[in-house]
């Protein structure tokens, strides 16, 4: 008899946690989007000068870099060399990020205050195609995380008007139009020193 009761007590309580406390996927995206927004905060908390390569190891794991760098670069990608690719994919790659610690910085949250301010945040969501879209407000400025959904790898974020990718496919734009791809790679290289 115990056992049975044991049993139908263990259904029930199953029931109740996959209903109430099961996190819906845009939850876990956001989840997985913060903890990468706390890694970065608590990497500037003990480095305030910290640069791409102290971000390095979450870069590669948050976001899909090789789709960011693609996008910045816009239809050139396709006329580029192998070589070109590469030497663009790191100076880029560098460039980008640069800026997202800027963001980041922007902020100016302690890794206690932003853990603070993910439990009081409101979110909303957006699917469309193979993105998803993520909308909040974080310290007064307006965020949205755009995302692969089926990866939960970031592909862009902006705050306010700002966008990553958008930025640097301007400042790509006006370096190969200025010069010609290797002069980009050259010019955006001598920006990330």
């Amino acid at each position: 008899m115990f056992k049975k009761i044991a049993i139908i007590f263990t259904l029930i309580l199953s029931m109740f946690a996959t209903t109430s406390f099961a996190l819906t996927k845009e939850q876990k995206q956001v989840q997985i989007i913060w903890a990468s927004v706390v890694k970065s905060i608590s990497i500037l908390e003990r480095n305030p000068n910290a640069n791409f390569l102290h971000f390095e190891k979450l870069v590669f794991e948050s976001f899909d870099v090789d789709r960011i760098v693609r996008s910045a670069v816009g239809p050139d990608w396709r006329n580029m060399s192998e070589r070109q690719r590469e030497e663009m994919t790191d100076v880029l790659t560098k460039h980008v990020f640069t800026k997202y610690i800027k963001m980041i910085k922007k902020f100016d949250l302690t890794t206690d205050q932003a853990n603070e301010v993910y439990r009081d945040l409101q979110f909303s969501y957006r699917h469309k195609g193979k993105y998803t879209y993520i909308y909040t407000t974080i310290k007064d400025y307006n965020v949205t995380v755009k995302l692969i959904t089926n990866t939960n790898k970031i592909v862009d974020i902006s705050v306010e008007i700002f966008s990553l990718v958008g930025s640097a496919r301007s400042d790509v734009q006006t370096a190969i139009d200025h010069h010609n791809v290797d002069g980009a790679i050259k010019s955006l290289a001598r920006r990330n020193k």
